[in-house]
């Protein structure tokens, strides 16, 4: 009894052990590849004056640390699950250089920079996005989407990992816009304080795709700030005064409320206007143009003068009269 014991428990031992050598043969694990990256700006990275930023940079621009403040680099799977993220601060010293390890497969891969305060949320391909975080305490502890009016840039692909290691330079373009307000008309004496006020702008970036997003407070309607300028003595009597802002445009017109106030106590209210259907387009400026006070300059049915800049795209004209 003890010998047929023996032989079954040989027999059983031997069995396990061949199942165990024909499933390893049928579920290989892939040597992890070596997968390096170099980051750079695909457009050249000046102020976003009108005319300055040139589409046809011959030479990605690899001085990161003048332009931006952090890198997130991001890898999902063929599925969409996140593999995962590492951040670089330019006070890295190896910032805008990513080496990682892969296994044989296809992937996405998305970098983004921007200034401080640029994150990027958690979840799949579908569900991350970038945004600029503001603390809301009454909301939450934690960071929420704030005013998205900081410079940004993005790099998105899809990668096959083989067999051998890799390397290849990546360009950054720029996600967010531009809007200029252009005062024809001169600026009144006495002239304190002005205030621009963005409606129905975007502040999430969705990585998987590109497209836009809105994260407002629960008490707010819509996604709405004012930044408000100081005037001086200096700027009253003016013409062409100028006000200026980056936004992330939520591929839907926005809406744009101007004033200016003297400085009497409370301010009277020298100038105002409502700017509605107001459009924007990634790495472009929009400006509008008019007069505010009353004096001389173009005119027209419609409101303010809004252009997009002729040497990125064929421009869209209104005026305010």
């Amino acid at each position: 009894m003890k010998k047929i014991l023996f032989v079954l428990s040989l027999s059983c031992m031997a069995f396990l052990s061949c199942k165990k050598d024909h499933s390893k043969d049928n579920n290989p694990v892939s040597k992890l590849q070596k997968v390096a990256f170099k980051m750079g700006f695909a457009k050249s990275t000046g102020s976003f004056q009108t005319n300055s930023l040139i589409i046809n940079s011959t030479t990605a621009d690899t001085s990161l640390t003048n332009h931006i403040d952090v890198l997130y680099y991001m890898v999902f799977d063929s599925v969409g699950n996140n593999v995962h993220n590492i951040t670089q601060l330019a006070s890295d010293t190896a910032f805008g250089h990513y080496t990682d390890n892969l296994h044989s497969g296809k992937y996405t891969v998305a970098i983004a920079g921007g200034k401080t305060g640029l994150m990027i949320s958690s979840g799949s391909l579908t569900q991350q996005y970038l945004f600029y975080g503001v603390i809301y305490p009454t909301v939450s502890g934690s960071y929420l989407p704030g005013p998205f009016d900081q410079d940004a840039f993005f790099y998105r692909s899809a990668i096959t990992v083989g067999n051998t290691s890799s390397s290849q330079n990546i360009s950054l373009s720029r996600i967010v816009s531009k809007l200029i307000v252009n005062i024809n008309d001169a600026i009144p004496t006495n002239t304190k304080q002005a205030q621009l006020t963005l409606s129905y702008y975007a502040n999430k970036y969705f990585v998987g795709d590109g497209s836009t997003g809105t994260y407002h407070k629960p008490s707010d309607a819509s996604t709405t700030y004012a930044y408000t300028y100081d005037i001086t003595s200096t700027d009253w009597g003016k013409t062409n005064y100028q006000l200026s802002t980056l936004f992330l445009y939520n591929n839907s017109p926005m809406t744009v409320d101007l004033w200016f106030a003297d400085n009497s106590s409370p301010g009277r209210i020298e100038g105002e206007k409502t700017i509605s259907n107001i459009t924007g387009q990634a790495n472009k400026v929009s400006k509008l143009s008019g007069n505010l006070f009353g004096g001389a300059g173009v005119t027209s049915i419609g409101g303010f003068k809004v252009t997009v800049d002729s040497l990125w795209n064929t421009p869209v004209i209104r005026t305010f009269p």
